[in-house]
């Protein structure tokens, strides 16, 4: 709902509507650069807890563009199962990261890309959920948790390509 003329996203004109993704759109492409600069960092659970702190600020930003308040509870379980899902993944990729990077040269320009590449593709994924979400009235994610890892999935596919077409066009200007 746009709080500033509380009339719901599905009332509004479509060049009002247009306009909010627009700005969602920029909002998402401006996290996943910041996110893609997190492989950077070598340390897996400093670039895990950076990527979810974006995630956290975009959800927010979302809102706001959207004209909903913070989602406090749903910022909450997306914190909490960003942490619990990377535990393992962490330990996975702190190993996996030193094995990688023990090859000179190549081995750490690797492990960023790839890292960097995975960080930027979950927050579009998470960025285009939160604005499917808010887009629909605030009710896409109180559906079963089956359509939404659905949706998160389907999204993150999409971002694999998305993504790299969006790091190059950065680094072209």
């Amino acid at each position: 709902m746009n709080t500033q003329t509380d009339v719901p996203y599905e009332q509004e004109t479509y060049a009002e509507q247009a306009s909010r993704r627009a700005k969602a759109e920029q909002l998402i492409r401006h996290n996943v650069i910041i996110a893609v600069g997190c492989g950077l960092i070598p340390m897996p659970l400093v670039d895990a807890a950076g990527v979810a702190a974006i995630e956290i600020m975009m959800i927010d930003d979302l809102a706001r563009i959207y004209g909903f308040p913070f989602p406090n509870r749903l910022a909450l379980i997306k914190m909490f199962l960003s942490v619990v899902g990377s535990v393992g993944s962490i330990y996975v990729a702190s190993h996996s990261r030193a094995a990688v990077t023990a090859i000179p040269l190549i081995g750490y320009l690797a492990s960023a890309t790839i890292y960097s590449m995975t960080n930027g593709v979950a927050v579009f994924a998470v960025g285009k959920v939160f604005q499917q979400h808010f887009e629909s009235g605030g009710t896409l994610l109180s559906l079963d948790k089956a359509s939404v890892k659905k949706l998160y999935r389907d999204e993150y596919q999409q971002g694999k390509t998305i993504v790299p077409q969006w790091i190059a066009e950065r680094a072209s200007t």
